[in-house]
């Protein structure tokens, strides 16, 4: 990866508190189909850090679903 380089993810970023019906049961549906889940802002972070990265910004492009666009590059 060079000094320049973006990655861009493009994944629901749910938020801290007040999740819609729609996350909760995209969420539910992530962990019963592939053990997975819907992550906030902040658990993202968390993850990106771990490898040596930043979160420089995240854009959200469709509220609703918390659908979000996150500009990561390195730290």
């Amino acid at each position: 990866m060079a000094a320049d380089s973006v990655i861009l993810l493009d994944e629901m970023v749910l938020p801290e508190a007040g999740v819609s019906p729609y996350a909760a049961a995209m969420d539910l549906v992530m962990m019963i189909a592939f053990a997975g889940k819907e992550r906030t802002e902040s658990q993202w972070r968390r993850i990106i850090e771990s490898v040596g990265l930043k979160l420089v910004k995240t854009y959200v492009y469709n509220a609703t679903s918390y659908e979000s666009l996150m500009d990561v590059r390195l730290a």
